[in-house]
């Protein structure tokens, strides 16, 4: 489906996708609540994204984690990402989720 998307704009060279990890302490949270999280988070930052969101248990902590394409699939554009946006939205966007 990711692969149709980036066929469908031509935009099938480059960085193929992306993934976002949140990690949370032993004891901190459900898996089932680290889903609804990770769901919240795409549905925020990720809108028209194709997204695969999978939840795990290593070593104790629960992971979340968020592949979802570089190509939106509404508008075509490629989704660019660095040091600077990561703080500035992804961080600051999952933390708030976080703490809600």
């Amino acid at each position: 489906q990711m692969m149709n998307t980036k066929r469908r704009f031509h935009k099938t060279d480059g960085r193929q996708c992306y993934h976002i990890i949140q990690s949370f302490k032993p004891d901190e949270i459900t898996p089932e609540l680290a889903l609804e999280i990770a769901q919240a988070f795409a549905k925020e930052h990720l809108a028209d994204y194709e997204v695969v969101i999978g939840v795990h248990v290593d070593k104790e902590h629960i992971h979340a984690h968020m592949i979802f394409n570089s190509v939106n699939q509404v508008t075509g554009r490629k989704y660019h990402s660095n040091a600077k946006s990561y703080y500035q939205q992804i961080r600051t966007i999952s933390d708030k989720l976080c703490r809600e």
